[in-house]
């Protein structure tokens, strides 16, 4: 019994057996059972490693003087006689049977390696060309001891500090012509086609990023490369055909997947398939399918400014997909709307599909353009709107017909004249419902039901949908009536006058958001003192709903008043400069000039009704906001009663890890369909923090106006004599600092926290310093090397393929690394003093 379980040949080892066979050796036996080209071989078991730690008392040893003595016995260890002798047996026959001759590989197979949290990449040992028993004992040994270097139980210790074993996995030696690594998906934008990379001889030398291989990208649907045709180690067959074993194991395995392959006599032999570990949820920045869609941020970028919480995006995302798009798309008569792919988030960041703003726009004639509209454009160009073929203008009669019977059936809510009078009619049914709402949470005991909470959630949710039905007809009003209001400026007055003369007809509108500027500034003036804690509490009583941004994760103002004191103290002093003439006086002035010629009653009876739909919907626009923050606000106090709960139930450790949850699955739980994962909500919570320091750092780069699928679509101008580096990306992040340039391992003690690591080529054991720095930039290794899978495991923004990066860059220079458009920018070209 006790043999058996020292080794097992890999027909023999089942599913559930990882702990005895460690991660690498259990794939490869899933990948055996499932029909793939696997290499023979046998798994020596992490029984057999706990055995040799017992007797060279070893365990002992484990806490106290650390690795480098059991790294030092284990090197030397003697054994068990009854294990030798049926390595030995095995050994042999393993030799007689393998396709290739009688060479084998020796490779670890630690527990915490190849999942899908980490990869453990390059942090133990393989020992190629084994050619004799002896050798091969010694192999053993050193992947065992490899377990205790330093640089992987660093590596442990950030991933978490798992308790590893070591299994050893012995596999004949596929003396392969070509070899390489692939992707089912390109791990450095998130992109959903595959990337294989290949190289002339044995795989080794590309996992370890010694050489750059050649690179191959493919179309998951056709398995075609679409990288241009050049002199390459695989043919246009051989590559199809991987990429369909590529696709066939992320299928297997249920997730994406990285995968060793060598190709021997024509043949493909795939060596090892490991989720991919990057450090992207896949929430923060989506992968679509076949997406060549050109996205913008300007609709949604005031409105969330910063890397967005889960929560917070899913409580926004559905209402807005819905009434602020779809609905409006489908009274255009667009057919096909629910399949349209209409936001998605990009490092944290919402975007839109600009073929929406496309539709929207393009029945508008060149008048009534809403000159917003430019924003929604690459180099606001409107005239991209004309490409979508439906509707084909303002005249088409399918669009007209469709809006007719929109129109017919709400006539209220489409006309300018009425639709304000539809939200006079609601507000009151909003604040007696808000009122109702907040009492009812009052009145929530501290045993409260989960579901009486998510009942009042989906309250509140139900108001926010009625706000934002009404909310976007305010929203166009507003657009469209202002516009005309600048063009009519512009054209009857003076092309100088739109600014200046139209923003003074609308300025002094009374509206929410000028209020509770207002109050601040009065807030300010108040002295220091019991006067000024008094005035605060009833500004926070009255505006304390109000925060910087529609996500729930920020807080308002009344669970952080910190928010409000720093602004009092901005604000101290500083005298607000009047408006050089009011409303009624540009309306005078408007008056004055309009009247002057045939058809000046005409002119100003026209402008006149257009300035007065303007400010009317303007203010309006301002108050809509207001009161969505309320029951944003409301829902928010909900939802951490609801961690509270969570919390005490042990659901949570922190009720704050709600907002890392999305709207169904907090739903799910409640009605009991399926528990909260709290190992994905911390996992999306260190990703939301790490974009937000990204974010803080450089966020002109991290927030990308436009995108062109996941790739930044329009470059930002650089700073004065900043040199630019164009090399592949392997991890996505940004990050800026000071480089380190460092070419040998003795420089490794001189890396300080927060620099931009630059090199030749990364080592495994380089990773030791992946815990200091903030990027990496490097010369030489691909998408699969060690150095870029542990680079994403770290959340480090990493570009390699830079020819000469150690003599573009000296240590002490700044410069920014984008592992998601691979370029390397050097911000100081001077020697550093």
């Amino acid at each position: 019994m006790q043999e058996a379980l020292y080794l097992l040949w890999l027909e023999e080892i089942r599913e559930g057996q990882r702990s005895l066979v460690g991660g690498k050796a259990a794939n490869v036996a899933a990948m055996l059972r499932a029909g793939f080209a696997v290499p023979p071989g046998f798994c020596l078991t992490t029984a057999l490693y706990a055995a040799v730690m017992q007797d060279q008392g070893l365990h002992e040893l484990q806490g106290s003087r650390g690795g480098e003595m059991i790294r030092e016995r284990l090197v030397s260890a003697v054994l068990p006689l009854s294990a030798k002798a049926e390595i030995e047996a095995a050994y042999e026959l393993l030799r007689r049977q393998s396709p290739f001759g009688p060479i084998v590989a020796v490779r670890s197979s630690a527990t915490v390696e190849d999942m899908a949290t980490a990869s453990f990449a390059g942090q133990a040992g393989t020992v190629l060309n084994v050619d004799c028993f002896h050798a091969l004992l010694d192999a053993i040994r050193l992947c065992w001891a490899s377990l205790w270097e330093p640089g992987a139980q660093a590596y442990g210790d950030d991933r978490g500090g798992a308790t590893a074993a070591m299994a050893v996995l012995v596999q004949a030696q596929v003396p392969a012509e070509i070899s390489g690594v692939a992707f089912s998906l390109d791990p450095a934008s998130g992109e959903t086609h595959l990337v294989i990379e290949a190289y002339t001889g044995l795989g080794e030398v590309v996992v370890r990023g010694a050489v750059q291989p050649m690179r191959y990208t493919v179309d998951r649907g056709t398995t075609r490369s679409r990288t241009q045709a050049a002199p390459g180690p695989l043919t246009a067959s051989q590559v199809r055909e991987l990429a369909r074993l590529v696709l066939a194991l992320e299928e297997r395995f249920e997730a994406p997947q990285d995968v060793e392959w060598g190709l021997y006599k024509g043949s493909f032999w795939l060596l090892q398939s490991r989720p991919i570990t990057a450090h992207a949820s896949g929430f923060f920045t989506q992968m679509l399918p076949d997406d060549d869609y050109v996205w913008t941020a300007g609709f949604l970028k005031e409105r969330f400014p910063r890397p967005v919480s889960p929560l917070g995006w899913a409580v926004i995302r559905d209402l807005l997909e819905e009434l602020a798009f779809r609905a409006p798309l489908r009274y255009l008569g667009v057919r096909d709307v629910e399949s349209w792919p209409i936001t998605k988030l990009y490092r944290g960041h919402p975007y839109t599909n600009i073929r929406v703003f496309q539709t929207l726009y393009r029945p508008f004639p060149e008048l009534l353009l809403p000159e917003d509209a430019s924003r929604y454009f690459p180099a606001g160009d409107t005239t991209l709107r004309r490409e979508v073929a439906y509707p084909r203008g303002w005249w088409d009669p399918m669009m007209f017909l469709s809006l007719a019977w929109a129109f017919l059936r709400q006539p209220c809510l489409w006309s300018p004249w009425h639709s304000d009078r539809q939200w006079a009619h609601f507000l009151p049914r909003h604040q007696a419902e808000m009122s109702a709402l907040k009492q009812a949470a009052q009145d929530l005991g501290a045993d409260g039901e989960l579901g009486v909470i998510w009942q009042l959630i989906e309250r509140a949710q139900a108001m926010n949908r009625q706000l934002l039905a009404l909310h976007r007809w305010s929203l166009t009003h507003a657009e469209v009536w202002y516009s005309l209001l600048r063009r009519l400026i512009g054209a009857w007055i003076g092309p100088k006058q739109r600014t200046s003369l139209g923003s003074a007809l609308v300025a002094e509108v009374p509206n929410k958001s000028v209020e509770v500027d207002q109050a601040i500034r009065r807030l300010s003036a108040v002295p220091k003192g019991p006067d000024f804690e008094g005035a605060l509490e009833e500004f926070l009583a009255q505006y304390g709903h109000r925060s910087f941004g529609l996500d729930l994760y920020e807080p308002p103002f009344n669970v952080e008043p910190a928010q409000v004191r720093r602004l009092v103290r901005q604000l101290r002093g500083i005298s607000v400069q009047q408006r050089p003439f009011h409303s009624q006086e540009a309306l005078s002035l408007a008056r004055k000039a309009l009247w002057q010629g045939m058809g000046g009653w005409l002119r100003w009876q026209l402008f006149r009704q257009v300035v007065n739909l303007a400010r009317r919907y303007m203010g309006l626009r301002e108050d809509q906001r207001f009161y969505w923050q309320q029951t944003l606000a409301l829902m928010r106090c909900l939802f951490v009663r609801l961690g509270h709960y969570l919390q005490a139930d042990g659901v949570l450790q922190a009720r704050e890890e709600v907002f890392f949850a999305t709207w169904e699955e907090l739903r799910a739980h409640v009605v009991g369909k399926t528990a909260l994962d709290r190992g994905r909500l911390l996992r999306r919570q260190a990703e939301f923090h790490r974009l937000r320091e990204e974010h803080r750092r450089a966020p002109a780069l991290h927030y990308p106006p436009f995108l062109r699928g996941n790739r930044p679509l329009e470059s930002r101008p650089l700073p004065l004599g900043a040199t630019v580096l164009q090399g592949q990306p392997v991890s996505p992040g940004l990050a800026e600092g000071p480089a380190r340039v460092v070419t040998s391992p003795e420089q490794l003690s001189q890396v300080q926290a927060g620099e931009v690591l630059v090199a030749p080529s990364l080592d495994p054991g380089w990773t030791l310093v992946f815990g200091l720095v903030v990027g990496v930039a490097f010369e030489a290794g691909g998408q699969l090397s060690h150095a870029a899978v542990v680079a994403r495991e770290y959340g480090l923004p990493a570009v390699t393929a830079l020819p000469d990066v150690v003599g573009r860059i000296r240590t002490g220079q700044r410069v920014v690394v984008d592992g998601t458009s691979g370029l390397v920018r050097i911000l100081e070209e001077q020697t550093p003093t």
